[in-house]
């Protein structure tokens, strides 16, 4: 029997028609995702001087200098975590992506049956005449999912609403090398992995570790004044938004919710039982084609298909970046008097979020660091 074991969250299964709306409330944020539209000075130092002279008897000469306060020193490297809410910006595909989950949850065994009858594993016969009774078998598996997958639509609904998460805290671990030539701040900014916050616990992937590659945002003006504050040029960031979305199912979401499960292919064959389902299938058939094994084997084939089909979504996201052109301000603050910035703190992104030209406001986005 299909079962999910849960990390710190009990998934329990509710009335079908409570759980429906409680899915289409938690995910109502993520359904409109369609883009709606997505040198520094040197511490002042003066001197001044006068003399003058007669020729009289007497002579007089008189001098004065001044210096005002020492700015902090920027330069070296940093770690920055920068955190944007980006669920109004995301791209149409991912709309597609989400009302998937939906249809998955709505109606679990149309979901189900949709995925056996359109692999390219079943043909002819056994897909003719599937697809006849389709909707009175989905019925049937409707009714008995409380037997065949308990914990279904409570998984699912729960998929949903941590992607909502990842969208509303996509956070981007950076290295932030700032160095000082004539006069001015320069630096550059390397994207090297995602903080994310899912349920309230924080945790973080470097890219490395799934082959891809940093992203590096080069000659970047950076400014500190007297008083510590920081201002950061404009800068345009692109981010890979389905690889992000990619690892942020399986490396974060999926093995929270199924300890069993470490991507949509297993996580949906460990949620649904498909020999049961199979055997539904070969029981409600209006002949007998195949054998309940064959059914079910079918059954595994198209919840992996169903899978495969979700991932090849997000990854048409990555068709074009999106990307974030902005400006920043935060407070640079030292720890040891040693006149160096040894903390970024309450740092603030403003500008717009784009994805294929189109801009939108930028939604809110801050961000800290800490020297390295």
């Amino acid at each position: 029997m299909a079962h999910a074991l849960q990390n710190g969250r009990r998934i329990t299964a509710n009335p079908r028609l409570e759980t429906i709306m409680s899915t289409t409330k938690n995910l109502s944020i993520l359904l409109g995702l369609a883009l709606v539209g997505c040198a520094a000075t040197k511490p002042n130092e003066g001197e001044g001087s006068g003399s003058g002279s007669g020729s009289g008897s007497g002579s007089g000469s008189g001098s004065g200098s001044g210096s005002g306060a020492t700015a902090l020193d920027m330069s070296g490297k940093f770690a920055v975590t920068s955190t944007y809410n980006i669920a109004q910006n995301m791209p149409g595909t991912a709309g597609t992506v989400l009302n998937d989950f939906v249809a998955a949850s709505n109606d679990p065994g149309k979901f189900v049956l949709d995925q056996i009858i359109a692999q390219s594993g079943i043909s002819g016969t056994f897909k003719s005449i599937l697809q006849g009774v389709e909707p009175f078998i989905a019925g049937y598996i409707d009714q008995q999912i409380a037997n065949y997958a308990p914990s279904w639509v409570a998984t699912i609904q729960q998929v949903g609403t941590d992607l909502g998460d990842v969208t509303q805290n996509f956070g981007l671990n950076e290295e932030l090398d700032v160095a000082l030539s004539n006069g001015a701040y320069m630096s550059s900014e390397t994207v090297k992995g995602l903080h994310l916050t899912i349920g309230g616990v924080a945790s973080d992937y470097n890219f490395s570790d799934y082959s891809i590659q940093n992203t590096v945002v080069n000659n970047v003006g950076l400014s500190i004044d007297t008083t510590g504050a920081i201002k950061i040029s404009e800068n345009q960031l692109p981010v890979s938004l389905g690889k992000s979305l990619h690892i942020a199912l399986d490396a974060a979401i999926i093995p929270a919710i199924d300890s069993n499960a470490y991507d949509l292919g297993s996580l949906f064959n460990d949620n649904i039982d498909c020999v049961a389902v199979g055997q539904a299938i070969y029981d409600n058939l209006p002949i007998a084609i195949g054998d309940p094994t064959t059914w079910a084997n079918l059954c595994v084939q198209g919840l992996n298909f169903g899978a495969s089909a979700i991932y090849q979504q997000i990854d048409k996201i990555d068709a074009s970046a999106l990307t974030f052109d902005q400006t920043g301000t935060a407070r640079g603050v030292q720890m040891n008097n040693d006149k160096k910035v040894d903390v970024i703190q309450s740092g603030k992104w403003a500008g717009t979020c784009s994805y294929q030209g189109t801009p939108a406001p930028m939604a809110s986005a801050t961000f800290n660091g800490t020297r390295m």
